[in-house]
């Protein structure tokens, strides 16, 4: 191969590499990381955002309304839903694991309570 005038002669070899594919599974709305959506998942998110507490490690987990943010409105979203009959959280839902279905922004998942 010659680049910028000089010749190289490229050397073959072995390598290895993992893919990846996309984010971890996870549960919509348990921000607390322990496999189900309660009471704890909202106080935990609002620890964060206001009290300085530790956050939630896989945003989509505490992405409870699925608009793509953390913030103040998943909260609300969660206890509506926990105490007022408001909608559920969209998938990959309450019942079984699964990744986003929705592109977003948000970081990627450290979730480690669904079944490998």
């Amino acid at each position: 191969m010659t680049w910028q005038g000089a010749t190289y002669h490229p050397t073959l070899g072995s390598c290895a590499f993992e893919v990846v594919a996309g984010d971890a599974d996870f549960l919509r709305g348990d921000s607390t990381g322990d496999g189900r959506v309660d009471i704890s998942d909202p106080i935990h998110i609002l620890g964060c955002k206001f009290l300085g507490a530790a956050c939630p490690t896989c945003s989509d987990a505490s992405d409870a309304n699925d608009d793509g943010l953390s913030d103040v409105s998943d909260p609300i979203f969660l206890l509506s839903f926990l105490f007022l009959g408001g909608p559920p959280p969209r998938p990959p839902g309450l019942a079984e694991c699964g990744p986003d279905p929705t592109v977003d922004s948000l970081p990627t998942c450290d979730y480690s309570s669904c079944p490998p």
